[in-house]
């Protein structure tokens, strides 16, 4: 039980968090259905602003009434559609909420000099264009040329002198005359409208042409449309409903590790559901409990013997689906944040390999057969290494040698052609280490290897391999060798032997050869 509680010990905090959201989900989906969803399209906006830059609008559910570039591809957000629009962005931030609200300071001063606010007529709405009570604000137009015809001058007569054409060193306009500089100006005399005469200064048009013409063509500016907001309920509505929002902000906040179960429901705020693992090899505490339950007949075994084992797949199994019962129990007393669903313990040989599947799934009928799994079904439901070839070992070799390595090698048949009834280890094959050891006492040793007992001996099949380790040689002197280069025998310790020079030669003369046995698999196997 410490080692459960440790591994949920993260868990308190998360499920707390979860039940906040829980409780935010049922208080959200009330004010979802009451009051956002019968939001005018001017309170909609009013209120529904600080999401905008998190809401996004589709290409088809264009809110702005401006058609899309068709370059743009990603969706844009409701933020940057209202900054298209004719509706400013600072119109809804929180400082222009602050002022204009209907019950702030604005409204109190405009209450205390006998105004009354109309409810509608907001600064939003009149902003946005919005129809209704507020007339709605056409766009701008582009400004045009201003062009002021100068009007001929009006028909005189000019009585009292006899000048009827213009002097030589003068100018005459019709209704007035400009003379040269140092020259005296003479009185024209009275003038008199003439019904039948115009007189126009073209001269005067022409230079005045002329005299703009040095000047920049005035550039008419182009005026953007821009166009009001529009239809953003359906939008916001869709993107704001609280059992979609909440529960990818759930995946958002919380990661999960292997040990958490799958929530039963599936509205993704469920509290978290914890399934502690134990990976240890289960067999050791039913060893330590009795060797018998383990292994019945072991002390039938006798010394100096490798035999292979047979996994009875159906105690296997029984077994630890027992284990897994009690613990589901012991969790559902104390308290523990389960749902008894989990696998606690799927280990009974070895650490990284499971024996069984995930228990919850056993209830599932097997579609060819029409049943649910029996114990010991290899075909459905098991693991694909659940049969593993067991050696058992009796025998005083491994104390000796403690780290004497053992492997199996997959066999071949030798010669050219090969010879069928031959075997021996392949030299180029790689050697398969045990899955999981283990001992009993008094000197019995027990491996698995990741091959299946037909498989192992089968044909050609593999050999069971023991070996000393290479890097601990022993020295000494072989009764049945004799006197060569690099080895000495019994004789040459008699008076007349001759020492060697120094230690190392010695030593290399003493040094004995690794020894290596090797058994093929199906001696192991007794036939069916």
């Amino acid at each position: 039980m410490a080692s459960a509680w440790e591994q949920a010990a993260e868990s308190a905090v998360a499920n707390q968090r979860l039940r906040q959201i829980q409780l935010s989900l049922a208080v959200g989906e009330s004010l979802h259905a009451r009051h956002l969803s019968k939001f005018t399209e001017e309170r909609m906006l009013r209120i529904t602003a600080p999401a905008f830059a998190r809401l996004r609008v589709s290409r088809q559910q264009d809110v702005s009434g401006l058609a899309a570039s068709a370059a743009a591809t990603a969706e844009p957000s409701l933020l940057a559609e209202q900054a298209r629009s004719a509706l400013p962005v600072a119109a809804n931030r929180p400082a222009m909420r602050r002022i204009g609200r209907q019950r702030g300071p604005l409204t109190r001063r405009v209450a205390a000099q006998n105004y009354q606010r109309n409810a509608k007529d907001t600064w939003v709405a009149r902003l946005n264009n919005m129809p209704g009570d507020t007339p709605p604000i056409l766009p701008p137009q582009p400004p045009q040329q201003d062009f002021c015809p100068i009007p001929g001058s009006l028909p005189v007569e000019y009585l009292g002198l006899e000048w009827t054409q213009p002097q030589k060193n003068g100018s005459y306009f019709g209704a007035f005359f400009v003379s040269p500089e140092n020259t005296p100006v003479l009185s024209p005399g009275t003038p008199l409208l003439k019904q039948d005469r115009t007189e126009v200064p073209g001269f005067f048009r022409k230079a005045a042409q002329e005299h703009l013409n040095r000047f920049p063509a005035p550039r008419t500016a182009s005026a953007e449309l821009r166009l009001p907001m529009q239809a953003i309920t359906i939008p916001v509505l869709a993107q704001t409903i609280p059992r979609e929002t909440l529960p990818a902000l759930v995946k958002a906040i919380m990661s999960t590790g292997d040990n958490v179960l799958a929530p039963a429901e599936t509205d993704g705020v469920d509290t978290v559901m914890m399934a502690p693992h134990f990976p240890q090899p289960m067999y050791e505490t039913l060893r330590d409990l009795s060797q018998e339950l383990l292994l019945p007949g072991i002390d039938k075994v006798r010394p100096e013997t490798v035999v292979g084992l047979e996994t009875n797949r159906r105690f296997i199994e029984a077994y630890l689906v027992g284990l897994n019962h009690e613990m589901a129990r012991e969790l559902l007393w104390r308290g523990y944040p389960t749902d008894q669903r989990g696998t606690y313990f799927d280990r009974f040989w070895s650490i990284g390999h499971p024996d069984i599947t995930a228990l919850h799934t056993w209830s599932v009928i097997d579609s060819a057969t029409g049943k649910m799994r029996p114990l010991g079904d290899l075909a459905f439901g098991a693991p694909p290494d659940a049969n593993p070839f067991v050696m058992l070992l009796r025998s005083s070799l491994l104390q000796r040698y403690p780290n004497a390595s053992v492997f199996m090698v997959r066999a071949m048949h030798p010669g050219s052609p090969p010879d069928p009834q031959a075997f021996r280890p392949d030299p180029a094959a790689p050697e398969l280490l045990p899955i999981f050891s283990g001992f009993m006492q008094p000197d019995v040793f027990i491996l698995g290897f990741d091959v299946s007992p037909d498989e192992a001996g089968g044909d050609p099949g593999y050999y069971v391999v023991i070996q000393e380790h290479p890097t601990e040689p022993r020295f000494g002197i072989d009764a049945d060798r004799t006197r060569d280069s690099s080895h000495l025998s019994l004789g040459d310790l008699g008076i007349d032997a001759a020492p060697p020079a120094h230690a190392a030669q010695t030593a290399a003369a003493t040094r004995r050869l690794p020894v290596r046995i090797a058994i093929h698999a199906k001696r192991l196997i007794m036939p069916a």
